[in-house]
């Protein structure tokens, strides 16, 4: 009977010192729109690389993605538009709005960055810088 005490008092004891981690859930949503015309943008897809959870927008370019809190790196690609990557780091729901270029815009002479691509505007998130 004491091995058995002692084993739950080792028991009980691992369970209230071991810390517990959930990682917090957050909401990434907002609207795709074309960023010559202002048009919401249908059918994007939206990949989060780093989780591989993914989305379309709707008809109006509504999007939502339910995330982990942390660094996302989303990928937007639609047939018509020209697809980009940005990443970022988040730390609570966050509304973005995604202005695409369309690619009867684009010069084929003109290269362009990723800074040029999108236009990302938010109060939660913390932008990347890539190298």
């Amino acid at each position: 009977m004491t091995t058995f005490k002692l084993l739950t008092a080792f028991f009980l004891a691992g369970i209230l010192l071991t810390p517990r981690i959930y990682a917090q859930r957050i909401s990434i949503d907002g609207y795709v729109v074309n960023s010559k015309s202002g048009e919401y943008v249908k059918e994007v897809n939206i990949l989060d690389e780093i989780s591989g959870i993914g989305t379309i927008s709707d008809n109006t370019g509504y999007f939502k993605l339910t995330l982990n809190a942390g660094d996302v790196q989303l990928t937007f690609y639609e047939n018509a538009y020209k697809s980009f990557l940005t990443d970022f780091s988040v730390k609570n729901d966050t509304v973005l709005t995604v202005k695409m270029k369309h690619k009867k815009d684009l010069k084929a002479d003109t290269l362009l960055n990723d800074e040029s691509q999108v236009l990302i505007s938010s109060s939660g998130i913390k932008r990347k810088h890539r190298k």
